[in-house]
């Protein structure tokens, strides 16, 4: 059975969880009232990589481009420094072209902010001073919605929230993965790749990153976290695996000559009854920066100090 956290909420009747996977460089914006709004940077991996944005299982390419998610309304959450680091005074680098900055997202200011599969790493400067950074490979930003779910758009994707009878709460994945498993060295690549988004930030990693934790458990959600499965938080490299096992135990019921006797033994739901042994240890992900206000976040990549 596939574990899932209760939707009931008092608070919110209809929200969105927009839930990031992978290497993304987070600006927090601010302007004089606080925090305006995040801006989810999308660095070129090139082949190595995958860009998906929609619903889980579901999810399709994203072109090359900029992306405005509508039909939210904007929250005070913010980045937990325990789990996700924002480098203060950090700010995009201007310039970027398209085989440095694949897609970006602009998102209203989400009302909570969970980072999770957190990792500390040891980086170093241009000067060579050690430094520690925290960084989380997913993340999930919930949103309140005061209209219809259907009206919530990413701009010219084709994504459309999925709809059940009675629709409460969508999710919205958003890949920037590599599909298999890949070498070390490419996570060294990535940090470097990311971390080179900011002008005034130059971090590189002597040595590959920590293995990442396990999935959370569903009692270890935050109550603010709801409508997800705990099998949607996996990685896109250990989900295709799953997959390819999905498709197997398909094909066999398939070509039963009785379908619904070989359906009662094997059970397609199975696949992702044990999560943790097909996780992907290795991290994709970097530490982020907030160049506005006086206090930190937490996120992949740096922020403007004030609106765009």
């Amino acid at each position: 059975m596939i574990e899932t956290k209760d939707c009931t909420d008092t608070l919110l009747s209809r929200r969105l969880n927009v839930i990031f996977h992978g290497l993304f460089v987070f600006l927090q914006h601010r302007g004089n009232g606080g925090r305006t709004g995040i801006t989810a940077l999308m660095p070129n991996v090139g082949p190595y990589h995958a860009y998906l944005a929609g619903n889980w299982l579901a999810e399709l390419a994203l072109a090359p481009g900029e992306y405005d998610l509508t039909g939210v309304e904007p929250g005070d959450g913010e980045f937990n420094p325990m789990h996700h680091d924002m480098l203060r005074d950090s700010r995009r680098r201007p310039g970027l072209s398209q085989h440095e900055l694949y897609a970006q997202l602009h998102l209203p200011q989400p009302s909570f902010i969970w980072s999770l599969r957190s990792v500390q790493m040891e980086a170093r400067t241009r000067k060579g001073d050690k430094v520690k950074v925290q960084a989380a490979h997913t993340h999930v930003f919930v949103y309140a919605v005061k209209g219809k779910l259907f009206d919530i758009r990413l701009g010219d994707h084709p994504w459309a929230p999925d709809s059940d009878r009675v629709p409460r709460i969508a999710n919205l994945h958003v890949f920037n993965s590599p599909e298999t498993r890949p070498r070390v060295a490419h996570h060294l690549d990535e940090f470097q790749t990311a971390t080179s988004m900011m002008h005034n930030v130059e971090l590189r990693l002597d040595d590959p990153p920590p293995l990442l934790p396990g999935i959370p458990g569903t009692k270890e959600f935050p109550a603010a976290v709801q409508g997800v499965a705990r099998a949607e938080l996996e990685d896109l490299a250990s989900r295709n695996i799953r997959m390819a096992e999905l498709g197997r135990i398909a094909r066999r019921i398939l070509l039963q000559p009785d379908r619904t006797a070989a359906a009662k033994w094997l059970d397609l739901g199975s696949v992702w009854e044990v999560l943790d042994e097909l996780s992907e240890p290795l991290s994709c992900t970097t530490p982020g920066g907030d160049g506005g206000g006086s206090d930190g976040g937490g996120g992949t990549g740096g922020d403007d100090g004030g609106d765009d």
